[in-house]
């Protein structure tokens, strides 16, 4: 699941997603260089093709990975316990 960032709340060396008018990519967010407006510079990008850097704009829309429920993690350690209890191997996962 992807939770949308203002281009200002970006932090630097994580890794976001990327939605422009016509593509998506992901890339790790380096800094922002002020140029006439506001331009963001990710490396490693990846989509149609790859990039060492490439520069985006404010107008772009950044999107960051959110972990899956807490809850639904918790439940599914607690299934996996019970059933690496029952085979008898610790290492058996659902």
């Amino acid at each position: 699941m992807f939770q949308r960032v203002q281009p200002e709340k970006l932090v630097a060396g994580e890794k976001y997603k990327i939605k422009t008018v016509c593509y998506e990519f992901t890339g790790i967010y380096t800094g922002k260089v002020p140029y006439q407006y506001f331009t963001l510079i990710f490396a490693n990008v990846k989509g149609k093709q790859n990039y060492d850097s490439i520069v985006f704009s404010d107008y772009d829309n950044y999107y960051k990975f959110v972990s899956k429920n807490p809850q639904e993690k918790m439940e599914r350690r607690a299934v996996n316990m019970i059933l690496q209890g029952i085979v008898g191997d610790i290492h058996f996962e659902w």
